[in-house]
């Protein structure tokens, strides 16, 4: 062992400089003990004045410092190739590979430099593997071989048709780290005995080359693993979730239902009013529109055949079966008198409901039929059966008052889902939730809840289906306790374990061999290191981001300079709306108020931040001196004349005439462009005059002057064209003045 590291647990003897141990303290002190100072497996020397140095001493220094790098390196920095150490072909031998230099570091933090291309001779590596791994130079040392065909030339005649395909031997190629002592010097002598032999007084550092068989190496854990480990087979845990989801939502409504029975609440209100006047509509839309299937081909419905509806609308038509059943079943329930009285003060709901009911009793049946081939849950399943069935009971007049009375008719009238069958549904379902969970406990225990899996343990799952009360604080008890052990998990898994190192060897790439001779490399199934240098060399974009910051904190504190005079301000009318419009846009989304909610930040202080960001942002676009642009930077821009940098100051001169030159140019071309055109328009301006001149003559009879409406359309025609011939001729002036 070197003389910096200690293995955990060992008895540390310190200085007595105060009482009790460890740092700072006399005594001894393990790794578990609770002092203030723990020991590591690094001891950092200390010298004091007329101490003994020995070898050992001067050597614990270096092992100090290197050992620091290390360990800085592999939890810091990481392992993989940082750059270079690109692996090709050698332009002359086809057995021989280059290995460009470059800088990497193993899985231990030891640096490995090469500082200049070696070329490798792929055939003598193959041979040192077949010594290693066979004991001499014969068969393959690697069991994976690669069957490629040979390519055939038409026209040569020596190939056969159905050639024998050859065989590729696949290598990958390692970067290993390695020390040699060297300098080896004789230890100093009193006496004259010079029989002491010499000792290394430099370790050189180094690399060297190795091949091996490819190998599926094992991935570095992740956050993923860690969240796998949690959820186990995603399938089987989506599947208990989504039963726990929809059994949530019959139990929500089991307990208001359980609450309003308690307080007496009237079931049928305004609410089921207004669904019964909309039931024609939605069951005419949802069954007849798109669910004709079920009227008109119930045979194939029950011989298995799936009707032509999409899942969507069969679950939504099922929500409006349940909805409009409770209504009907709600006004059922009402006595004598109070049924009187909402038909009286409703003089079509009495002709709604028998209309909603004749639908229910035609289509309820048809839909518990056509169930399975749409839904899959065991829970929703049996929820669909419970909500037909109680659907054609309790929506038939004819049932008797003792029936109404029940519980389950209670339940029912308020939107809850009941019945044996399907309580006893929700309890296997709780049943299998919880032996899953304490499953997931087992194999990925948590580490923060100490005690989640006594919780789990002790929470009561109803057998009687008529239970509700148990059931809810059962279903209660198991959602939460899955949160808190799927938060654990996530939160956990945010922790990142320290990297293993159980092979120091580098990869740098794998090859594959055919007849002593290399087929192709792949360079890629390395690992590379995420230094500063290879996300800006991967990532272009954050030197563009560098060069965005470079002008806004350069460029525009210079143009803000500008006086307000020397710009055009851009023309707006669009006060009220330019107003500040994001932070509204936001407060409207009830996922923001939900998110600010949860993070604990106030959703007014959030909304100020967006205000001031926003009117920042319009204040300065809005600025004439940074949203206006100079006429040279437009003409150059138009030019697609980019800066340009000299690299030298005498090309300067030379650089600008060009420059000049070329929007000379341009500026030329483009005002003899725009000459023509506007010599071509003022001669088609004076056609039209011409024109209009000779019409006007035609037009003036003596039938016709006495219609002075006329005579003052064409003479305001003629006045608008006389004016804009004029202001023609005036930018052409101006047009000939600028371009002398």
């Amino acid at each position: 062992m070197s003389a910096q590291t200690r293995p955990q647990g060992a008895v540390t003897k310190t200085s007595k400089c105060g009482s009790g141990c460890g740092c700072g303290g006399g005594g001894q002190c393990s790794c578990k003990s609770n002092c203030g100072c723990s020991d590591s497996m690094l001891v950092q020397p200390h010298f004091f004045a007329g101490q003994l140095l020995t070898d050992e001493d001067l050597q614990a220094i270096t092992n100090y410092v290197v050992t620091k790098q290390r360990l800085h390196n592999r939890f810091l920095i990481g392992s993989g190739v940082s750059c270079g150490l690109a692996v090709s072909c050698h332009p002359c031998d086809p057995g021989t590979v280059v290995v460009q230099s470059g800088y990497a570091i193993d899985c231990c933090g030891n640096e490995v430099f090469v500082p200049c291309p070696v070329e490798l001779d792929i055939n003598d590596l193959v041979r040192e593997l077949k010594f290693r791994r066979l004991g001499a130079n014969c068969g393959d040392p690697c069991t994976e071989r690669l069957v490629k065909p040979i390519p055939r030339d038409p026209e040569d005649e020596k190939i056969p048709l159905n050639p024998r395909p050859k065989t590729a031997e696949r290598y990958c190629l390692y970067l290993n780290y390695c020390e040699t002592p060297t300098d080896p010097l004789a230890p100093y002598q009193h006496d004259e005995d010079c029989s002491a032999a010499c000792h290394p007084s430099r370790i050189r550092e180094g690399y060297r080359f190795e091949l091996r068989c490819p190998e599926d190496e094992d991935s570095y854990p992740s956050i993923l693993d860690r969240i796998k480990c949690c959820l186990g087979r995603l399938d089987d845990a989506e599947a208990k979730l989504g039963s726990i989801e929809r059994g949530q939502v019959q139990i929500h409504q089991t307990r208001l239902a359980l609450k309003s029975i308690d307080e007496h609440a009237i079931p049928f209100a305004a609410a089921e009013i207004a669904v019964l006047a909309q039931a024609e509509v939605d069951l005419k839309i949802n069954a007849n529109a798109e669910f004709t299937m079920l009227e008109a081909d119930i045979e194939d419905i029950e011989s298995g055949n799936r009707p032509k509806l999409s899942e969507q609308n069969f679950r939504r038509t099922l929500d409006d079966i349940h909805r409009i059943g409770v209504a009907i079943a709600s006004f059922e329930m009402l006595d004598a008198s109070q049924r009187k009285q909402l038909l009286t003060e409703n003089k079509s709901l009495a002709k709604q409901i028998d209309s909603a009911r004749s639908r229910l009793q035609k289509l309820a049946p048809a839909f518990a039929k056509a169930a399975p081939a749409y839904l899959k849950s065991p829970i929703e399943l049996a929820a669909v059966e419970t909500t037909v069935a109680n659907t054609l009971k309790y929506i038939d007049p004819t049932l008797s008052v003792a029936d109404r009375q029940t519980l389950e008719a209670s339940l029912y009238a308020y939107n809850a889902v009941s019945s044996p069958s399907f309580n006893r549904q929700l309890n296997q379902v709780l049943q299998t939730m919880r032996d899953w969970l304490l499953q997931r406990l087992r194999d990925c225990p948590p580490t923060t809840e100490c005690c989640l899996a006594k919780e789990v343990s002790a929470i009561l799952i109803p057998i009687d289906p008529n239970d509700h009360q148990s059931r809810i604080v059962a279903f209660e008890s198991l959602t939460r306790a899955f949160i808190r052990y799927l938060l654990d998990c996530v939160c956990s898994a945010l922790i990142p374990p320290c990297p293993p190192c159980d092979d120091p060897g580098i990869k740098l790439a794998c090859l594959e061999v055919s007849e002593c001779k290399i087929d192709n490399i792949c360079n890629l199934e390395r690992t590379f290191l995420l230094t500063q240098h290879n996300l800006r060399y991967w990532l272009p974009f954050l030197g563009w981001f560098g060069t965005v910051l470079e002008r806004i904190c350069c460029e525009f504190p210079k143009r803000s300079d500008t006086s307000i005079f020397d710009v055009e301000p851009q023309k707006t009318s669009d006060f009220f709306y330019s107003g500040q419009q994001l932070a509204a846009s936001f407060a409207t989304q009830p996922q923001f108020t939900n998110i600010m909610s949860f993070i604990g930040l106030s959703a007014d202080h959030v909304a100020s931040t967006i205000k001031f960001g926003e009117s920042l942002g319009k204040i300065t676009t809005r600025m004439p001196q940074i949203s206006a642009v100079s006429s040279a930077q437009a003409v150059l821009s138009s030019a697609g004349i980019n800066r340009l940098r000299p690299s030298m100051s005498a090309e300067v001169p030379q650089v600008t005439e060009e420059l000049l030159t070329e929007v000379e140019n341009r500026v030329t071309a483009a005002s003899a462009a725009r000459l023509d055109a506007i010599e071509n328009l003022h001669q088609r301006a004076t056609e039209t005059v011409s024109e209009l001149e000779k019409e006007l003559g035609k037009r003036l009879v003596a039938s016709r002057l006495q219609s002075t409406k006329v005579i003052k359309d064409l003479t305001a025609s003629l006045e608008e064209l006389q004016k804009t011939n004029k202001a023609l001729v005036s930018r052409l002036t101006k047009l000939e003045k600028a371009n002398k």
